[in-house]
């Protein structure tokens, strides 16, 4: 038998090797250097779809730190969905696998213990489909920022 998680689940999404997309990544790299070990569990995933929800199984709050990109956005600009009210995100949505939207769903019809609370993070990036394992410019000039923006939702989250 599966005990619940007691901790705060930081799932960090995405690929290093394609230069913005993997900002949750180095995110959650450094938030474990500062975060209370005690009150959070970092973990990273390059996996979306139905293979995130063995990752979240169990825990009662889970954080999914992500990346967005649309036409009109800036770079840099952080944003705090729920669930139902997800935006497009790089990993969360797919062509090739379900939606997290319909895993999750899915996985209630399964009895899957899924967190009661799943809180998304998601940081507008500026590029996405270029190999490469350093981030934009204006990343990497905000990077501190956004660092921080995201520990203080973190940290109010977890409150």
């Amino acid at each position: 038998m599966n005990l619940p998680h007691t901790k705060i689940l930081i799932l960090g999404l995405g690929s290093e090797a394609l230069m913005d997309d993997g900002l949750p990544i180095r995110l959650t790299g450094d938030l474990k250097e500062i975060l209370n070990p005690l009150k959070y569990e970092l973990k990273t995933t390059a996996v979306g779809g139905m293979e995130l929800i063995n990752l979240v199984q169990g825990f009662k709050i889970a954080i999914l730190i992500d990346t967005t990109k649309s036409p009109e956005g800036k770079p840099g600009t952080v944003f705090k969905y729920s669930p139902e009210d997800i935006k497009e995100t790089y990993n969360l949505s797919s062509q090739h696998d379900v939606s997290f939207q319909d895993a999750l769903k899915l996985g209630a019809v399964l009895n899957i213990d899924i967190p009661s609370r799943i809180v998304i993070l998601a940081v507008e990036i500026f590029e996405n489909r270029t190999l490469g394992s350093d981030l934009s410019e204006v990343l990497k000039i905000k990077y501190s920022k956004i660092l921080s923006q995201i520990k203080h939702e973190i940290e109010l989250i977890g409150e």
